[in-house]
Order: C-alpha cells, then structure tokens, then sequence
C-alpha cells in the first residue's frame, strides 16, 4: 500500500516514525512496521510484430549478503494479466548470482517482473532472456 508514516525523528542514533494510526516504529534494514519489503522489479513489453517467439530461458543476476527468496512472473500480454510467480532460494554467501527460469514457453508479447520481499541487502543488476 501506500506510504503510511506522517512523521518521523532523528533521536540521534535511529530514525523513529509515527503513522498514520499513531503507531510508533524504528526505521532500519529492508521493512517496514515490521514487515519485510516487497521491491519489485518490471520490464518493459517485448514483441515480435505479432509473431510467436520462444523464451528459452530468462536469467535475472542478483547480489544479496544473506538468504533470500527471489521471484518472477511473466506476462503474455503486456502486463495486463500475470502468470503465477515462480520463486528460487538462493543461498547467503556470494554476492553475485545468476538465477535461471527456464522453459517458459512461446509468446506474441513478454514483459516480466522480478520481485524479493526479505529484510536483506538485495539488488538486481540485469535480465537477459536467452
């Protein structure tokens, strides 16, 4: 939903917050009131004047310093509707990952979007459909 804090605070060494119901919270990491953030990630329509085309493979690289759960869904109709979302693990460790989703079938039209709600140190560099 929409941005939901009304005031904030340097107390000087955190940034507190009030919302809009008055509740107090501490601002800090990759959430908010508490509950990780969903970042998401959308391309733009991909066609092909009308022809099908295959997506063999759609490969998202991503770093994160701890575990995380990424997830992607595809549209075949510029975005209007969604496929359900296909999530990978990915483990803590290295910083750079590539995460594969193969076999994705034939289009008219693709867009995609990537998505990662953890409280975690996440960001995706490039998607390439191969």
């Amino acid at each position: 939903g929409p941005w939901a804090v009304r005031a904030s605070a340097f107390d000087g060494s955190d940034w507190l917050f009030a919302d809009e119901n008055g509740v107090l919270g501490k601002m800090g990491g990759y959430q908010e009131a508490g509950a990780p953030l969903r970042r998401v990630a959308q391309s733009r329509n991909i066609s092909n004047g009308g022809s099908r085309f295959v997506i063999p493979n759609y490969d998202v690289e991503v770093s994160r310093g701890s575990a995380v759960r990424v997830g992607a869904q595809f549209s075949p109709d510029e975005g209007r509707t969604w496929k359900r979302e296909i999530f990978r693990d990915l483990p803590a460790g290295d910083y750079k990952r590539r995460v594969t989703y193969r076999s994705l079938g034939q289009y008219k039209d693709f867009a995609s979007r990537v998505m990662c709600a953890a409280n975690a140190d996440f960001s995706i560099h490039e998607a390439d459909i191969g």
